[in-house]
């Protein structure tokens, strides 16, 4: 099932996230900001292994990173 990510307040932001000792870059890109408001920087995937590893992430059990 693909799923996607978005991060509010970032145009653009790779985030850095351990998974074991490894550590994965996830681009979240296609933000903008305009007079009219805000699009938030965004990442879709279908693999279930990275939605794992996204949602296990502190970055998404804080709420910087959320589901939609």
């Amino acid at each position: 099932m693909r799923k996607t990510y978005i991060v509010n307040g970032l145009v653009e932001w790779t985030a850095a996230i351990q998974a074991g000792r490894a550590t994965i870059s996830v681009p979240f890109t296609g933000g903008a900001f305009t007079k009219y408001g805000h699009t938030p920087a965004r990442f879709t995937t279908a693999d279930a292994a990275m939605q794992r590893i996204i949602e296990s992430s502190d970055h998404f059990k804080k709420g910087r990173i959320k589901a939609i």
